[in-house]
């Protein structure tokens, strides 16, 4: 009875020690979040069925969760080689900036839309090739230059939009922001599709592989192939 007893404890101790104790610790949270939020409210965990979608606290949490979501997974990948960037906020305000500008000045179809969020990303790519030539080329540290384009990215927002708020209209662009598939909010699937394909970036190739190997240790990350085997035969 007692050996009985012990296997299914030993097996939970097994998958235990299987996971990786942060992530573990990152859910334990999460997990205690929600329940301290339907303490205190307990319809924070109804979720309703209007019109074929799901409606509810967890679906407006999902839909307002998208865009930290895609914020996180390029967090992900400056950590990931031990850097810092600051900028974030500012960017996003850039391209919110540059999207809600061109939507005003333009037509309300999908088109325009297309347009606009392609544009808000291509001076979003510009502003992060910068960062990138700063810290990689000319060698500034991340913290610095990351932090003088939170200064910057806020002024350049205000240029674009003359200091006003912007106000358009467009259907397909209010789509992308509050629309449903499967009942569920478009964003966040769209988000949780980025967050899914940067994780097998990172795990099942070279790449993610190498980004980490940089934010590990540069200098042998640049080695060549060959060097490193022959460096790791020397030390066994």
């Amino acid at each position: 009875m007692t050996r009985q007893a012990g296997r299914p404890a030993g097996g939970v101790r097994r998958a235990l020690a299987g996971l990786d104790q942060r992530m573990l610790l990152t859910v334990c949270a999460l997990v205690l979040l929600v329940v301290i939020c339907a303490i205190k409210d307990p319809r924070f965990l109804q979720i309703g069925f209007v019109n074929g979608q799901f409606t509810g606290p967890l679906m407006d949490v999902l839909r307002d969760s998208a865009p930290f979501l895609m914020i996180a997974v390029g967090m992900t990948f400056v950590i990931s080689t031990s850097g810092i960037d600051l900028s974030v906020g500012a960017v996003m305000a850039v391209s919110g900036a540059v999207a809600m500008t061109m939507l005003q000045r333009s037509g309300g179809g999908a088109v325009e839309a297309l347009t606009a969020v392609a544009a808000a990303l291509a001076v979003c790519g510009l502003i992060g090739a910068w960062n990138g030539l700063l810290v990689s080329v000319v060698g500034l540290q991340p913290f610095i230059t990351t932090l003088i384009m939170m200064l910057a990215g806020r002024g350049i927002a205000k240029v674009i939009t003359s200091g006003q708020n912007v106000a358009a209209e467009n259907d397909a662009f209010a789509w992308l922001v509050n629309g449903r598939v499967l009942g569920l909010p478009f964003a966040w699937i769209l988000a949780t599709l980025i967050v899914v394909g940067v994780a097998l970036l990172m795990r099942r190739t070279a790449l993610g592989t190498q980004i980490e190997s940089v934010g590990l240790n540069r200098r042998p990350a640049a080695w060549p192939a060959s060097s490193r085997v022959a460096s790791s035969s020397r030390s066994t």
